[in-house]
């Protein structure tokens, strides 16, 4: 019986809640991460802004921050296996990933 692999296809772009999601999906078993690295983010959110005085100048400040987050503040994703080519080339990154796909099918089953 072969086992699913949950795969997980990111780039930059992949921040906020796209980070939360892969806080959990990728310790799934034999979870695969492929692509290029996410981005980062920090422990807080929920940001608030106050105008200070008569200039155009604001202040910014957080609102709430995680507690007990296993990820890092500043800490990204990095592929179990980089994609060179164009993001922006579907034909391209969809035949890396069936071609990944087949090579963790093969040592899972040897």
């Amino acid at each position: 019986m072969s086992q699913a692999i949950p795969v997980f296809i990111t780039d930059g772009y992949c921040a906020s809640a796209c980070l939360d999601f892969l806080d959990i999906g990728l310790y799934l078993p034999h979870a695969l991460q492929l692509g290029l690295p996410t981005s980062a983010d920090t422990l807080y959110m929920d940001i608030a802004e106050q105008p200070l005085s008569e200039t155009k100048n604001y202040l910014f400040y957080p609102m709430k921050v995680y507690q007990n987050r296993p990820r890092k503040t500043y800490q990204v994703y990095v592929p179990n296996v980089r994609f060179m080519g164009s993001m922006a080339d579907d034909q391209a990154l969809q035949d890396f990933v069936w071609q990944e796909l087949m090579e963790q099918t093969h040592y899972n089953h040897e």
